[in-house]
């Protein structure tokens, strides 16, 4: 096929009958995204060479989607003195490119215990509760989707409490996992 294309192509240069049409191969990438197009010469015969009306040719499109998403954890939260029940924020997908068999999996971790920062041993249990039950672990499918959290202390933990400044570490973690994990 390519000789036939070569001795077309020289015939009507020898004539000075050709043009060419040439779609450039470009490759661009952007966020997540790669797209291609494919590089192809025609020649175009003129009315110098009989019985031609046209040439076709074609390029291919493509384009590859990676995974990505963007998750959103509550900030840094402060309870004030003697609240059984606090909104502490929500996690939320806020952008989701996925496999079709993946999902996002958000874990938390703490020891529960608000910890005096000058005395370690002086605490106030805690809980982190997602609709009134412990959290601690929730998938995700598609933008959009979220998770209220709120801070339950109870009333008596609040009576046997220190004066004091307390604190305690909770962390996140964000994973990229099988749907049948979420099952």
């Amino acid at each position: 096929m390519k000789k036939k294309w070569m001795i077309a192509v020289a015939l009507l240069m020898v004539a000075g009958a050709t043009q060419a049409v040439s779609a450039a191969g470009t490759t661009t990438t952007g966020t997540g995204m790669t797209w291609t197009t494919a590089t192809d010469t025609i020649p175009v015969v003129g009315a110098a060479m009989a019985g031609a009306t046209s040439t076709a040719g074609s390029t291919t499109v493509g384009v590859n989607v990676d995974p990505s998403y963007t998750v959103t954890i509550p900030a840094n939260t402060k309870v004030e003195f003697n609240e059984t029940d606090a909104v502490y924020g929500t996690i939320r997908v806020e952008t989701a490119q996925l496999d079709r068999d993946k999902c996002i999996k958000v874990t938390l971790n703490s020891d529960r215990k608000l910890k005096d920062k000058d005395d370690p041993d002086k605490v106030i249990p805690y809980e982190i509760l997602s609709q009134e039950n412990p959290f601690t672990a929730a998938y995700y499918t598609e933008a959009g989707e979220e998770t209220p959290l709120t801070i339950a202390i109870k009333k008596e933990n609040w009576n046997k409490a220190y004066a004091g400044t307390y604190a305690d570490t909770v962390t996140f973690t964000v994973s990229y996992v099988s749907l049948d994990e979420a099952r």
